[in-house]
């Protein structure tokens, strides 16, 4: 096959599928049907080879130590002329009694000609990887061979390894002890994935999975709260947990029933689906939830709302009404000669036989909730939902009543706490499959659960779940479930998951206290 520029990913799997042939097959005689004569090839400290000629040199000489050499594809992508492939490289050394397979991951830059007769070879080829497993392995095998009193293949390899141009293809200097490999942070960058599925399955057994930040995968994020944060707010919250920080600010505003457009006279009051129904119909309680500037690197400023803030806003807006958090009999502001104070009160206006009357709904408290992210490292929806509950376990509402002089709502200073039933507790997970490895040869369908995912975790999945708990009466009542995207959440995942939801509740409660 010719050398040609891909177009499409299938086009670009193929190209790199070539490139890895030419290169397993340890032949230095065919790099030129993909290198250009012009090419710079870099190994990390290793100084650059100028030209074809200078690179066939270099691995006819490294590849002799070889056996055979073995690339799997975990992914791919192109930008401009630039080829990204990380992969698995998997070695078999010569002389080795063992037979042992060394396999490291690496990862291949690869800069090609677009145009003109060199059109689809690299000019410029850059490998990062580790070399130590390789090293190592060239040791033993070097000791095994002194073992055996074997002189003439002992000078050899002894002198593989400690000349720099001998090493094999595609190692950086690893006969230095400064070896240069791709960090961490750079790697994380140019291929997420892979990154990823290295620290969740680590090539040694003995060290356990975990994330690239560091926590177990069902390890969340510990959860600050600080409550009365704004001054001038009828009740307000900030959460922080990782990097992700909100704040909830509530303000509340009275709505006289007669500027309700849709308003009718409950018959019974008092039943829950009649206070279910004035909280959805009379707009009680207004969400907006706001992505502050900078709150992370793709929310600029001078931007429309995003899908994001109005989908949190949505979600909020229903978890509001799901979970009963609120009853809409402690945002009426009722009329009845006992409610007006003293000095306003009718002592002719008794109610029946004596007794009180029932009241009449003149008005109603509407509660405006507004969430602002300051910052946002994934998982919004569980910050945000925390920050309002507990800034609606914060509120105070004046007391109200109706004036018949004038006709209006009138307040005391004095304020009573909100009654909020409940602490209905969000906690979402995000499904993390090896699908890059999938796609190069059928596996079992591993995936990972994710708890709390931070925003790189986020950017990788394309399958959540959150479940809402709430313990406060002793039993585990789910009050909300989701899930979005994928197939690998199944009931049995979700039992599992619910208890992870339970941990979680029991880490907001202490928090919150």
């Amino acid at each position: 096959m010719d050398a040609f520029v891909p177009a499409s990913r299938d086009e670009l799997y193929s190209w790199l599928t070539r490139f890895n042939e030419v290169v397993d097959s340890l032949d230095s005689t065919r790099l030129g049907s993909i290198f250009a004569k012009q090419v710079r090839v870099q190994f990390a400290e290793v100084p650059i080879l100028e030209g074809l000629d200078a690179a066939q040199a270099y691995f006819r000489t490294l590849w002799s130590s070889l056996e055979s050499m073995e690339h799997e594809i975990d992914a791919y992508d192109m930008a401009g002329d630039r080829i990204y492939m990380p992969c698995h490289i998997t070695w078999r050394l010569q002389g080795d009694d063992e037979h042992e397979e060394i396999t490291v991951r690496a990862l291949s830059i690869l800069r090609i000609s677009t145009e003109g007769p060199e059109s689809g070879l690299v000019y410029d080829a850059r490998f990062y990887l580790d070399a130590a497993p390789l090293m190592s392995g060239l040791n033993r095998v070097a000791a095994d061979k002194s073992r055996h009193h074997d002189t003439e293949v002992m000078d050899g390899l002894d002198a593989s390894i400690s000349s720099p141009d001998r090493l094999p293809a595609i190692l950086p200097m690893m006969a230095t002890p400064n070896t240069l490999t791709l960090s961490s942070a750079t790697f994380a960058k140019l291929s997420p994935h892979p990154y990823l599925l290295a620290n969740l399955e680590p090539s040694d057994a003995s060290i356990p999975s975990a994330r690239t930040n560091g926590r177990q995968p069902r390890e969340a994020r510990s959860p600050y709260v600080n409550t009365s944060s704004l001054s001038h707010a009828h009740g307000s919250a900030v959460v922080r947990t990782g990097d992700t920080t909100v704040i909830c600010g509530i303000r509340a505003e009275t709505l006289l029933t007669n500027q309700i457009p849709n308003y009718r006279v409950q018959a019974d009051s008092s039943s829950s689906s009649s206070s279910t129904d004035e909280l959805r119909d009379y707009d009680l309680l207004v969400p907006n939830i706001e992505l502050a500037t900078g709150c992370a690197p793709n929310f600029l400023p001078g931007v429309p709302p995003t899908a994001l803030a109005q989908t949190l806003s949505t979600r909020v807006y229903s978890l509001l009404h799901s979970s009963k958090l609120l009853d809409a009999s402690d945002l009426r502001i009722t009329h009845t000669s006992e409610d007006l104070p003293p000095r306003l009160a009718d002592e002719d206006e008794p109610g029946v036989d004596g007794e009180p009357s029932q009241g009449e709904v003149k008005a109603y408290w509407v509660l405006y909730i507004d969430v602002l992210f300051i910052s946002l490292d994934g998982n919004p929806l569980d910050a945000a939902w925390a920050s309002i509950v507990a800034a609606l376990r914060d509120t105070k509402l004046p007391k109200a009543f109706w004036d018949p002089d004038r006709e209006m709502i009138l307040c005391d200073r004095e304020a009573s706490p909100l009654s909020v039933r409940g602490l209905p507790i969000a906690c979402t997970a995000a499904v993390f499959t090896a699908k890059e490895r999938q796609q190069q040869k059928k596996g079992s369908g591993q995936f990972w659960i994710l708890v709390d995912p931070d925003r790189l975790e986020e950017s990788l999945c394309n399958e959540s779940v959150t479940v809402v708990v709430d313990r406060s009466q002793g039993q585990t009542q789910i009050m909300g479930l989701s899930k979005s995207g994928g197939t690998n959440v199944g009931p049995e995942v979700l039992r599992r998951f619910t208890a992870i939801a339970e941990e979680r509740w029991e880490e907001f409660r202490k928090a919150l206290a």
